[in-house]
């Protein structure tokens, strides 16, 4: 036997199902109708409603407790910066002060004075056009002074060598 006729013997085929008749159609029935009753107003109960208002009236304490607790907060750190701010625009006056007195003509002299320096005798300038050499220059001479004698007067903070003191030199 050949192999196609083995597999149509082992294996015979189906045949198919008939197809089934359709079912009569039933018959329709006529829709029923009937009086449907007015919808009622359901009330509700009056513990439900108590419940309720006393829940939203606790609600909204506590969140005007939080609102208010906030708010306050707030308030407390406005002030503690605003006095901050003021404590510092005192110290930058402080400082501006300090700092118009050492750049004034008297400071500045002092302190040339003290780096061993001596004022100009005869002014010399130099015109920048051409780099022509205005006036003659001449050397300045050392103005002889006789050196202050100090002594330390330790009296408070801000004693100076000389023994004066002076208010704007400690910070407020």
């Amino acid at each position: 036997m050949s192999a196609t006729a083995r597999a149509t013997a082992s294996h015979p085929r189906r045949q198919r199902p008939a197809p089934r008749a359709a079912p009569p159609p039933a018959r329709r029935r006529a829709p029923s109708l009937r009086e449907v009753p007015a919808p009622r107003a359901t009330v509700a109960k009056r513990g439900v409603f108590s419940v309720m208002v006393v829940a939203l009236l606790l609600g909204g304490m506590v969140m005007l407790l939080g609102l208010n607790t906030s708010l306050a907060s707030g308030a407390f750190e406005i002030s503690s910066l605003t006095s901050g701010q003021s404590s510092l625009a005192v110290q930058e006056q402080y400082l501006i002060q300090k700092v118009a007195l050492a750049e004034s003509p008297e400071a500045l002299q002092k302190r040339a004075v003290s780096l061993g320096m001596v004022p100009a005798s005869s002014p010399v300038f130099i015109r920048l056009a051409d780099g022509a050499i205005l006036g003659v220059p001449t050397p300045s001479r050392s103005i002889a002074s006789p050196a202050p004698h100090r002594t330390i007067v330790a009296t408070s903070d801000s004693a100076t060598l000389d023994g004066t003191t002076s208010a704007t030199d400690t910070p407020p």
